[in-house]
């Protein structure tokens, strides 16, 4: 039997939290600062306009993506389970690489600039140069957060707090370089600056985890055993089947919530005043985001800090009710 874990102690569970916290609230905060930044250049209503319209493409892309934290919080324990993930990871990056650049291609891009959404011809011709900048996107917000979720497994939460400080860091610089040496559009340069900035989160992640990635792989490998998916000891080898339908109700929880973006650009785009309508629906967005990015980061902790199956105690896990506590979530 499994030996339970002693209650976890509100401080712990603080100090733990604290850094995804702020990770979350940095995200929440580099679109209404990167929208300050096009706010400033010339045409900023039409600028502003397409890239709020290629920050919600972005984000609609990368959804069935963002929930690998998760997958390799829960999932990556060993050698034979890293492997498994990354090889899970890197088959949906890029396919979501691939729907990128069919979205791109021209006949693809007039269909649904012109006859889905129907933006403005202003906003479409501004929006292509950002969403080409924008295909590697999905597949470096893939990498990093399979080696966030790894470092949050293993108790290094102020690791990707580094990171997302260097992100924010490398899209300042970004942006202010090309805006003052170059004659890009805004829309372009708050593109080219989120891109950066996301690449050199990733690069950070990889390199921040590489000490754990080497301990994993050092390690022995899973032993099979006949039943107790998921559970810290003795887990059975994973399959690509086992995490596809372990991922797949994450994946479409965040599809589901990234698709309204899109969903009200069309009305948007339909509506009075489409160009000024598009150029500040970004902005509220993210602002609303600022005040929920908390709570979206202890979704982190709660996997995290659950603790292993307790056989004693059906359906709940050793740090279940300390964290259930903290939150606090109503008692189900």
């Amino acid at each position: 039997m499994a030996q339970v874990q002693p209650a976890l102690r509100t401080r712990n569970i603080l100090r733990f939290w604290l850094p995804l916290g702020a990770t979350w609230l940095m995200m929440s905060a580099e679109g209404p600062y990167v929208a300050a930044i096009v706010a400033r250049m010339p045409d900023a209503a039409l600028n502003l306009a397409a890239y709020g319209v290629a920050f919600a493409l972005a984000w609609l892309g990368e959804s069935p993506i963002m929930m690998l934290l998760t997958a390799s919080n829960r999932l990556v324990h060993d050698h034979q389970s890293f492997a498994a993930v990354r090889r899970f990871m890197r088959t949906l990056v890029t396919a979501l690489t691939l729907v990128m650049l069919v979205g791109v291609a021209p006949p693809v891009f007039h269909l649904l600039t012109a006859d889905v959404l129907e933006l403005p011809a202003g906003v479409a011709s501004l929006l292509y140069p950002a969403m080409l900048i924008l295909v590697p996107w999905p597949a470096a917000i893939g990498y990093r957060r399979f080696y966030q979720g790894i470092l949050v497994r293993h108790r290094h939460p102020r690791r990707v707090a580094y990171g997302t400080i260097i992100r924010l860091s490398v899209m300042s610089v970004t942006a202010a370089t090309l805006a003052l040496l170059t004659s890009l559009h805004g829309a372009t340069i708050g593109a080219s600056a989120l891109v950066t900035g996301v690449l050199a989160e990733a690069a950070a992640a990889r390199w921040m985890a590489r000490h754990v990635v080497a301990s994993l792989v050092a390690g022995a490998p899973a032993v099979p055993v006949a039943s107790g998916p998921f559970t810290e000891a003795a887990t059975p080898a994973l399959s690509q089947r086992d995490i596809a339908r372990f991922y797949y109700p994450l994946a479409l929880t965040s599809v589901i919530s990234m698709v309204t973006g899109p969903l009200l650009t069309v009305f948007m785009g339909r509506g009075r005043s489409p160009i000024e309508s598009l150029a500040v629906l970004p902005v509220m967005q993210n602002f609303v985001f600022l005040f929920r990015s908390g709570g979206v980061a202890y979704q982190e902790v709660a996997v995290a800090l659950s603790g292993p199956a307790d056989p004693a105690a059906a359906r709940r896990y050793t740090g279940y009710r300390s964290v259930r506590r903290f939150a606090p979530v109503p008692v189900d």
